[in-house]
């Protein structure tokens, strides 16, 4: 595979957009959150039952949790 050599001066980004070195640091950030998620579930099938939660209600709540949060981002206001 050949790396074109990025010139400072210049304001196109196409050379950096292929290099295997950025989709191995964005490739790892998914890799932290998919982490993140797992343990985080985990916690919570664990903590359920202390607080008198069913695992339907769990389900319900990661659900209505993971809409609340990508929700927003796919939604275009009329302000932009």
């Amino acid at each position: 595979m050949v790396i074109a050599a990025v010139d400072p001066s210049s304001t196109d980004i196409t050379p950096l957009i292929h290099h295997p070195i950025l989709w191995a640091a964005a490739a790892g950030v998914f890799a932290v959150v998919i982490l993140q998620s797992v343990i985080y579930f985990k916690a919570i099938r664990k903590a359920a039952p202390a607080v008198g939660l069913t695992p339907a209600q769990v389900n319900s709540s990661v659900r209505s949790g993971a809409v609340a949060a990508i929700g927003p981002s796919g939604r275009r206001w009329p302000w932009r």
